[in-house]
């Protein structure tokens, strides 16, 4: 089996073994919402951090063996620049205001037009407290 494809088979192995039922699979009712939620939203919050954590070890790799950066790494690294920029609202900015409502945006208080916000201000009127995307009682690992 040539490497990558051993590696693809490793990496789902290990997914199914701690995630064997996604989530979303079974359907959002209200006994289930809290746990949805919190798994949703812990995704948001998360994909900006996992992003950059995936990036920093892809150019710590090359710098570390002396290899230059590939295209395909190039392509992978935008999207995700994007994907990243996006969720933190500045696409958003940019369709609204243009380039000059770049200013206007308060990077301090992020939270505010980050994609996950609705998200949490919902999660958290629903369970009527604070959602904590964090506590491990609010996201789903493995079905029971």
């Amino acid at each position: 089996m040539p490497f990558v494809e051993m590696l693809v088979s490793q990496i789902d192995g290990l997914v199914e073994d701690r995630f064997s039922i996604h989530p979303f699979s079974i359907g959002i009712s209200t006994d289930n919402f809290p746990s949805l939620i919190g798994n949703y939203l812990a995704m948001s919050i998360a994909f900006p951090y996992l992003q950059a954590g995936a990036q920093y070890r892809v150019i710590t790799e090359c710098i570390r063996k002396e290899k230059d950066v590939t295209k395909e790494i190039e392509i992978t690294v935008a999207v995700g620049a994007f994907l990243t920029w996006d969720e933190v609202g500045g696409h958003a900015i940019v369709q609204q205001y243009g380039n000059e409502g770049l200013p206007k945006k308060d990077f301090g208080d992020a939270r505010f037009s980050l994609q996950s916000s609705p998200v949490r201000h919902q999660a958290s009127s629903r369970q009527g407290n604070s959602t904590n995307v964090c506590s491990r009682n609010q996201r789903v690992s493995k079905a029971p």
